[in-house]
């Protein structure tokens, strides 16, 4: 048996990580649901050589204090907004990701999402559940538009906002998008549209899908400033952080928001007095891909 010990502090799966046991038998796993450092006891933490973090823990120095063994974290999936990485830096400890975990998974989300709007189907299977006999009325969802030669705005060009855009243009849409870290020249290379600013960007497009991590920069990013930017009618779809959509307070009447909450990343659906929330599959499902690459992460560090 190994010495080694990875901790699971707030996973969501319910198989026991079965597939990191079954590939790693002689490492010993402690698997926690929890939601707060508290939630995990203290012997636990001072145990744990790696650490894979899920969704709604901050690794924040509490953590640090009492996971003195603690050589790597890994974040089950891209976004690491919830680990101190200036302080793991100097505490001497690496941070990694899985930067392909969810790309295809999140964009089909998003045009889902989006689909919600523009076909009507949140709006049409509520009314059709209240009232079975009378519930379909095509004049319920107001906003259902015909998606084939509008234009999608991406907001972040990384790989899920490009494999967004790429769903975007099989509905026959054009693509621009707002990205200033990305190269100049490689709107060419993938025939989309570039703008120069984030206003430019709103003002032109009949749809924006947020795609960009959770930083300093993009905290409320969509903002006052931004909705009076926007092209009247705009949906806006938010599968990132919520961070980056909550600049705008009491504006509601504005707009039509989508937006996945920051910490539980449940999609709501929000059209006047109708609310629908659902969890996304592709966050509860299993991939032994994301597995493999987390496991790879981790244990590079010990070998």
């Amino acid at each position: 048996m190994s010495d080694l010990t990875i901790l699971y502090p707030d996973v969501l799966s319910t198989d026991d990580n079965a597939v990191e046991r079954e590939m790693l038998p002689d490492v010993h796993f402690e698997v926690h649901g929890g939601r707060a450092s508290s939630e995990v006891d203290d012997a636990v933490w001072a145990s744990a050589d790696g650490m894979v973090t899920g969704i709604g823990m901050p690794i924040d120095e509490a953590v640090f204090d009492k996971a003195s063994k603690l050589k790597v974290i890994c974040r089950l999936g891209v976004g690491y907004d919830l680990i101190d990485v200036a302080l793991a830096g100097r505490r001497g400890v690496r941070v990694c990701n899985v930067p392909d975990y969810g790309t295809a998974e999140v964009a089909d989300h998003a045009m889902a999402l989006l689909l919600a709007f523009t076909r009507g189907v949140a709006r049409y299977s509520e009314a059709f559940r209240d009232d079975p006999e009378n519930g379909w009325d095509y004049r319920l969802s107001p906003l259902q538009v015909r998606m084939r030669d509008k234009t999608m705005g991406i907001i972040g060009l990384g790989r899920i906002g490009t494999a967004c855009a790429q769903r975007a243009r099989g509905f026959g849409m054009e693509v621009m998008f707002y990205d200033p870290y990305v190269p100049y020249g490689q709107e060419i290379a993938l025939g989309f549209t570039r703008a120069e600013s984030l206003a430019e960007l709103l003002g032109a497009v009949d749809f924006a899908s947020i795609h960009t991590p959770a930083t300093e920069e993009t905290e409320k990013l969509i903002n006052a400033e931004a909705v009076a930017a926007m092209k009247p009618g705009l949906i806006l779809v938010n599968t990132a952080r919520g961070t980056i959509a909550n600049g705008v307070s009491g504006m509601w009447g504005v707009m039509y928001w989508l937006f996945v909450t920051p910490i539980y990343w449940f999609s709501a659906v929000w059209y006047r007095r109708m609310r629908c929330l659902t969890l996304g599959d592709w966050f509860v499902e299993r991939y032994e891909s994301k597995e493999l690459g987390v496991a790879y992460a981790i244990f590079g560090c010990f070998y």
